[in-house]
């Protein structure tokens, strides 16, 4: 009854409650305690049940399922015209809340500055937690730096960078230590300077919401979209096998790891053929984890996780209640394209360019 209450001005859908057995049969409604979603051709979606701990849980859930299908709430029509970010956390500062204007409001962008954090963070803060870089974990590091370097964000300006970090992790068949790879990153750090320090699209309403993890989902996606489209005759898993590695020695979330191996097994990552299956089975997997952390405590409020690509970005790629995988490799491809990638953020680049 509080959601019919809640959301009675709405023009594009309606809440009712069902009461009747016999509308419940009509519909195929078996349990009491769920949610039905029911569009102008009567199909039918139920949405998970094992979500709907408390009113706010759920709330939140419907909201996510309606945006993710193009349906804006009224109240967030019209704060999508106000010039400020609500609810922003004061311990950000000016920079990170001026991006954070200018990025809201945006449907899906990938930005160079992103890359380039999540690159520098995955083979810094990450691989600096080991005293010792050995065997599995060793072989982890180089398969990741081969792969980043050939299918690089940088571009010519990160080839030196690799080219001598590659020499360095390569230069033990017994291992590495960890102090030593550290000073090593400093010494090539200072040498190019080739990495952006700060996040743009992936900037959270607060400083533990986003970065981090959406900025390696980024990278991943950024790195499996790159070997499709090279000329190279590659192997189909090699970016794949890669990421699954990288997580599963580096990545400090444990539970995140784990879930990661996970996947990998319960999707048959280790079956997939072509670059093409490769793009598309990484985009099944962050919508997996989206679906898992939707309205979790780690869920940024102003950028709630949802199915990707949402129906405003992207309206060729839904069919009904299901996505047209060939639409949305496609709009995959194009997102991640070069010239696609938005340099808004970037010290040399003009601050204002932040729109396609």
């Amino acid at each position: 009854m509080r959601l019919m209450l809640d959301y009675h001005r709405e023009k594009d859908f309606i809440v009712r409650q069902i009461n009747s057995s016999e509308t419940a049969e009509l519909y195929g409604i078996e349990n009491k305690s769920t949610i039905h979603v029911i569009d102008k051709e009567l199909r039918i979606e139920i949405l998970p049940t094992e979500i709907y701990h408390n009113y706010k849980t759920i709330k939140s859930n419907l909201e996510n399922y309606l945006m993710d299908h193009g349906i804006v709430m009224q109240q967030e029509e019209d704060n999508s015209n106000s010039s400020t970010v609500p609810n922003v956390d004061s311990s950000l500062s000016d920079s990170e809340t001026t991006i954070l204007n200018k990025i809201v409001n945006l449907t899906h962008v990938v930005f160079q500055a992103d890359l380039e954090k999540a690159l520098k963070l995955s083979l810094t803060t990450e691989v600096f937690k080991n005293p010792e870089i050995e065997g599995e974990s060793l072989q982890a590091l180089r398969r990741y730096v081969a792969v980043v370097q050939k299918y690089s964000p940088l571009g010519a300006k990160g080839y030196d960078f690799f080219a001598d970090l590659s020499n360095f992790i390569n230069s033990s068949s017994d291992g590495i230590d960890g102090t030593a790879y550290k000073e090593k990153i400093h010494e090539l750090e200072n040498k190019t300077e080739i990495f952006d320090l700060h996040w743009v699209g992936c900037q959270g309403s607060a400083p533990n919401y986003r970065g981090y993890s959406c900025g390696l989902w980024t990278l991943f996606h950024y790195l499996t979209i790159r070997a499709a489209n090279s000329i190279d005759d590659n192997d189909p898993i090699e970016v794949l096998s890669t990421i699954e590695k990288y997580v599963k020695h580096f990545f400090g979330c444990t539970e995140c790891a784990i879930h990661f191996q996970e996947m990998a097994v319960e999707r048959d990552m280790w079956n997939v053929t072509t670059t093409d299956q490769a793009i598309l089975w990484l985009w099944k997997a962050h919508n997996i984890v989206n679906d898992r952390l939707s309205g979790d405590v780690t869920d940024d409020p102003l950028f709630p996780k949802i199915k990707f690509p949402s129906y405003r970005a992207c309206q060729k790629c839904r069919s009904g209640f299901n996505f047209s995988e060939n639409e949305v490799l496609l709009y995959l491809k194009d997102l991640y394209s070069d010239e696609k990638i938005n340099n808004f953020g970037m010290e040399s680049i003009d601050e204002d360019n932040v729109s396609r």
